[in-house]
């Protein structure tokens, strides 16, 4: 009972964060503007939408252990009519209330330009000007350092695609060694590289311990906390 509270509660948080807070304001005030013109169907509709969205996010996050924004962002996508009707009923109070000489801002050709950068400041912010994804420097780093120092040497394992883009190599994607044998299965897909999150080594059975005897690394990477390893794959011995 408890994972699965935790799984709603962090599915829904992460769908929040997809929608925005702010547009979720604006909706609700859309919502409650359009209170006397129920129907049934387009609410029971809209309802039924976000109820089964958001209980299949909480099976994603209760059996995978794992959710994020682009997943959840489809379940609040018919609120963003109702966060027009929010955002439009928010401007024309807005100008009722302004001084008549800066209504002069607020109207025809620079009032356009003025709402724009209302809108922006609003939307964006601070928010969507920071840096994005700052885990993820220290993998394109080592993947970029692959690409210069050993370009053309062979095929990179990784657990994401864009390791072997970054790397300017074939990609061959991690086994999770639950067979035994990962090391034989990267050598017989003519991986010559590994790029890994250290702290993501126990993902993959047997990896940690090919270290030092069938991998070796060559080089590390280290950024917002994370440090990831390039591992070099030993060709197999000569029979």
């Amino acid at each position: 009972p408890g994972g699965l509270v935790a799984a709603i509660l962090r599915s829904w948080a992460t769908s929040l964060a997809a929608f925005r807070f702010e547009l979720l304001g604006f909706a609700l005030v859309g919502l409650w503007l359009t209170r006397a013109d129920r129907r049934i169907a387009r609410e029971g509709a809209l309802g039924l939408s976000i109820t089964l969205h958001g209980a299949l996010l909480t099976l994603l996050v209760w059996g995978a252990g794992y959710v994020s924004r682009r997943h959840a962002l489809a379940v609040w996508l018919p609120l963003l009519g109702f966060s027009a009707l929010g955002w439009r009923a928010f401007c024309l109070v807005l100008a009722d209330r302004i001084p008549a000489r800066a209504g002069a801002w607020l109207g025809g050709p620079r009032g356009r330009i003025t709402w724009l950068v209302i809108v922006l400041v609003l939307a964006w912010g601070p928010r969507d000007l920071r840096l994005r994804r700052p885990d993820r420097a220290p993998v394109r780093a080592a993947a970029e350092w692959l690409a210069r120092e050993h370009a053309g040497s062979g095929a990179v394992a990784g657990q994401k695609l864009r390791i072997g883009y970054y790397a300017k190599a074939p990609f061959v994607p991690l086994p999770s060694g639950a067979d035994g044998r990962l090391v034989e299965s990267l050598r017989r897909r003519n991986a010559r590289w590994i790029i890994i999150d250290s702290g993501k080594l126990g993902h993959h059975r047997g990896l940690s311990e090919a270290i030092g005897s069938d991998l070796h690394r060559v080089h590390s990477e280290e950024a917002a906390g994370r440090r990831v390893w390039v591992l070099s794959v030993d060709p197999e011995p000569a029979s």
